[in-house]
C-alpha cells in the first residue's frame, strides 16, 4: 500500500511539473509521450503491487490452514494414544483384580455353606458376580463418553484456531477449553480409580440362622457401596460434559464465527444428549444398580 501511495504521489508531481513547464500551451509530442509512459508505468506498478499483495495473502492463508491442520491432527493422535493407554491400564488392573475377586468369591461361598437353602446361596453368589460386571460396564461407558468429549473439544479448539487466524477474539474460548480439559482429566482419574475397586458381599456372622436372616443386609451394603461410587464417578463425567458445553457456547458467541469455513471438520461442536451417561445401566440416585439375576433383587 505504501508503494502505491508513493507511486501515485510521484505521478501527480510529474504531472504538475509538466503543466508548469508548458503553461497554457499544448504539450510537445515528446512530453506527451513521456507522460503516457509514466502513466503506463504507474498503472503497471499498481498491478504488480496488487498481485504481490494477493500472493502474500494466499501464502499466509495457506500457511495458517496447514498449521491448523497439523495441530488438529497432532491433537487427534494425542487423544487416541491417551485413550488407548488408559484402556490398557484398566485392562491390566482388571487382570490383577481377578485373583483378588476370585478369593473373595471363595470366601463368600465358604460362609454361605452355613445356609441349608441352596437357592439362596446361588442367588447371593450371582449377585456378587453381577456387582463386579456392572462396575466394569459403567467404567467402560464413562470412558466412551469422555473419549467423545475429547473429540468434541478438539473440534472446538480447531475452529477457535481458524477464528483466531481470521482476526477474531477467541480469548474466552481458550479459557473455556482449558477448563474443559482439566474437567476431562479429573474425570478420567476418577473413572480409573473406580475401575480398581471391588464390591464383595461380606458375611460377618458365623451363626447359620443369623447369617440367613442378615443376607439382605450383607447384599444391600455391597450394592449401596457400588451405587454411591458410581454416582460419584458419574458426577465427574457430567461436570466434564458441562465444561465442554460451555466451551462450545463460548465459541458460538464469537461474532463472525459462522463465516469461518470448517472444511473437513464436523460442523457440530456442541455435546449431544448422548454424551451424558445413559440411564441403563443406571447410576443415578433414583435407580439403584440392579444386581439380581431374577425379579427379586435380594435373597428372601
Amino acid at each position: 500500500m505504501k508503494k502505491f501511495i508513493f507511486s501515485f504521489a510521484l505521478f501527480i508531481a510529474l504531472a504538475l511539473v509538466a503543466t508548469a513547464q508548458t503553461g497554457n500551451t499544448s504539450p510537445s509530442p515528446s512530453a506527451a509521450a513521456n507522460l503516457r509512459d509514466q502513466v503506463s508505468d504507474t498503472r503497471q506498478n499498481i498491478i504488480n503491487i496488487r498481485q504481490q499483495a494477493a500472493g502474500q495473502t494466499r501464502n499466509i492463508v495457506t500457511s495458517s490452514a496447514q498449521q491448523i491442520k497439523e495441530k488438529r491432527d497432532a491433537l487427534k493422535l494425542q487423544i487416541q494414544n491417551s485413550a488407548a493407554q488408559l484402556q490398557q491400564t484398566i485392562a491390566a488392573k482388571r487382570e490383577e483384580l481377578k485373583a483378588k475377586i476370585e478369593t473373595q468369591k471363595q470366601q463368600l461361598q465358604e460362609k454361605l455353606k452355613q445356609i441349608k437353602d441352596q437357592v439362596k446361596q446361588n442367588i447371593v453368589v450371582r449377585v456378587n458376580d453381577r456387582l463386579t460386571a456392572l462396575n466394569n460396564l459403567m467404567v467402560d461407558h464413562f470412558l466412551a463418553v469422555l473419549s467423545r468429549l475429547d473429540t468434541i473439544l478438539n473440534n472446538i479448539g480447531s475452529r477457535a484456531d481458524k477464528a483466531e487466524s481470521a482476526g477474531l477474539d477467541v480469548s474466552a474460548v481458550r479459557t473455556a477449553i482449558s477448563d474443559a480439559q482439566k474437567a476431562i482429566s479429573a474425570s478420567r482419574d476418577a473413572v480409573k480409580a473406580q475401575a480398581a475397586k471391588t464390591y464383595p458381599i461380606t458375611i460377618t456372622t458365623t451363626n447359620a440362622i443369623t447369617t440367613e436372616n442378615n443376607l439382605k443386609i450383607y447384599v444391600g451394603k455391597a450394592r449401596q457401596a457400588l451405587h454411591a461410587d458410581l454416582v460419584a464417578a458419574r458426577a465427574t463425567v457430567v461436570a466434564a460434559r458441562e465444561a465442554v458445553h460451555k466451551a462450545a457456547t463460548a465459541l458460538a458467541q464469537i461474532q463472525g464465527i459462522d463465516d469461518i469455513k470448517t472444511n473437513d471438520e464436523n460442523p457440530s461442536v456442541s455435546p449431544s444428549s448422548s454424551a451424558t451417561p445413559s440411564a441403563s445401566p443406571s447410576a443415578t440416585p433414583s435407580a439403584t444398580p440392579s444386581a439380581s439375576p431374577s425379579g427379586s433383587n435380594e435373597p428372601g
